[in-house]
């Protein structure tokens, strides 16, 4: 316990070896194959977690962290542009990124109960579970990553990149929710009245409109017509410029018609003859 690593030294934690409260010091490194409680990465220090290890309680500020397969991260914060990377097989479970601070999670890595705050950033690859975005944090969805039960709150925002999957978001008043082209929506996202929700035709899943002047859904690719394979739920109000919104990108009005095959679709026929299909 106590135990200050200082610069080109290393300290190793073997199986069934315990260490409490060590400072990880600039070039300083621990490595942890047992369990290590309560340490302290400064900035030019190091800690890697190998199989079986577990860390808890960690603070890597300005430091670097390797969470290697069979690796277990706990409770931790990350801040002043420290970067953890979790490789795939390893897990990081209530971590909190803040300042700059970044977690990396790759192919096969599970992170959960991730909380980004201003500053921090959340790069997945893996998959992520009960992931709040606060005010100037950020989530990056990267192709093949996952992540479950997203809130999104004021100022904070989530993007879904190509061939990535986003499952139930609540994306807040002042909360951003971008997904790209091939992205997909697996569960529900609802969309609180003031929130900004960009999909393109082809997302899938379900957007709740919360409210009956919800302004914050787009809809890009419709440009030659198409059908909207996401469900638009929660659509309502009570006339024109009193109602929900959806601005469909890149497609003009002008000698537009409407057509409402039933309760719970409206086709538009553009001026050139293409039809678009909301359901």
């Amino acid at each position: 316990s106590g135990a200050t690593v200082r610069s080109d030294a290393i300290l190793i934690v073997s199986g069934g070896g315990q260490l409490r409260g060590a400072i990880i010091s600039s070039g300083g490194g621990l490595g942890v194959l047992g369990v290590a409680s309560g340490t302290i990465v400064s900035s030019g220090g190091v800690i890697e977690v190998g199989s079986g290890g577990t860390a808890s309680g960690t603070t890597v500020n300005g430091g670097s962290g390797y969470i290697d397969a069979g690796g277990t991260l706990s409770t931790a914060t990350v801040e002043n542009s420290a970067i953890v990377t979790v490789s795939g097989g390893a897990s990081a479970s209530n971590v909190t990124l803040q300042s700059s601070g970044t977690l990396s999670a790759a192919s096969g890595a599970v992170v959960s109960g991730t909380v980004i705050s201003s500053g921090g950033g959340l790069g997945l690859a893996g998959t992520a579970y009960d992931t709040t975005v606060n005010s100037g944090g950020v989530l990056e969805i990267a192709s093949g990553g996952v992540a479950h039960d997203n809130t999104v709150a004021n100022g904070g925002y989530i993007y879904a990149d190509a061939g990535s999957t986003v499952d139930t978001v609540t994306v807040s008043s002042g909360g951003t929710l971008s997904v790209a082209s091939s992205a997909a929506i697996s569960g529900v996202v609802t969309l609180q009245n003031g929130g900004s929700t960009t999909i393109w035709d082809n997302a899938g899943g379900t957007i709740d409109l919360v409210g009956d002047t919800n302004q914050g859904l787009t809809i890009s690719g419709l440009g030659d017509g198409g059908t909207v394979t996401t469900v638009i739920s929660g659509y309502s109000g009570t006339g024109p410029g009193n109602s929900d919104t959806i601005n469909l990108a890149g497609v003009s009005p002008t000698g537009a018609t409407y057509a409402y095959p039933s309760n719970d679709q409206v086709v538009v026929t553009l001026s050139n003859g293409k039809t678009i299909t909301l359901n």
